[in-house]
Formats: structure tokens, sequence, C-alpha cells
């Protein structure tokens, strides 16, 4: 059997500092009209990289925060009302082994916090269209 498939690949920059609903607003009309099937998250930020949390910066820590979950749960909230409607299509996340292979992660836990979050976000947010 063949099949005819056709692949958009569209690559939306949100600014993490302002990834508010304008930026939303923005990546569902840069998806509109498209019969999306598959939506991958693969954002991940790891800097400042290895340091004691009392020596770190805050603002690089909350930058990590904002695209390692902020952004993949507005990403992943902006899809499924097409997915809905059309009865089919589905959002894969990529996370990280820091999140679940690894027992401890030294000197990054924030990072490991932040990935711990996206299994734990994608098993919550799974829907079923009957």
């Amino acid at each position: 059997v063949c099949h005819r498939l056709m692949v958009h690949e569209i690559h939306h920059l949100l600014h993490i500092r302002c990834a508010g609903e304008k930026a939303m607003a923005a990546l569902r009309e840069t998806g509109e009209g498209l019969d999306v099937g598959v939506v991958v998250n693969n954002a991940g930020v790891a800097k400042p990289g290895a340091m004691f949390l009392h020596e770190a910066e805050v603002e690089p820590l909350m930058r990590m925060i904002r695209v390692n979950m902020l952004a993949l749960t507005k990403v992943t909230a902006a899809v499924p009302p097409g997915t809905v409607m059309r009865g089919r299509g589905a959002v894969v996340n990529i996370g990280a082994a820091s999140a679940e292979a690894l027992p401890s992660f030294p000197l990054y836990s924030v990072y490991a916090g932040t990935k711990a979050y996206v299994p734990t976000h994608a098993y919550s947010r799974s829907f079923l269209v009957n």
C-alpha cells in the first residue's frame, strides 16, 4: 500500500521572555489550515551548567524554567483543539534521561527538575478522542 504523505515542517520560535498570548496566537495562526498530525516539542536549555544552587544567578535559572516547562506547556496546549476536532494527532515531548534514568543529577537540580516535568506533563495531558 502506498500512502502519500505531505510534510510541512514549521519551526516556531517563542521568545521566552514574552511567550504570552500574542506569541501563542501567532503559533496557532501558523498551523491554521494545516492537518497537523504530529507536533514534536524538542526545546531545552541546560545553561548555566553545573553549579551549586546558592552560587547561581536566578535569571538564567528562570529562563531554563520558561523554556523547559512553560513553553512546552503552551505549545502543547495550542495543539489539542485541532487534533480533537479532526479526531487524530499526536504530541511528542522530548525530555532527558536526567529526569528518570539517573538517581540524582548533582549540580543540575533545576535542569533535572524541569526535565522531570516533561513526562509528568505528557501523562497528565493525555486525551482520547472516540
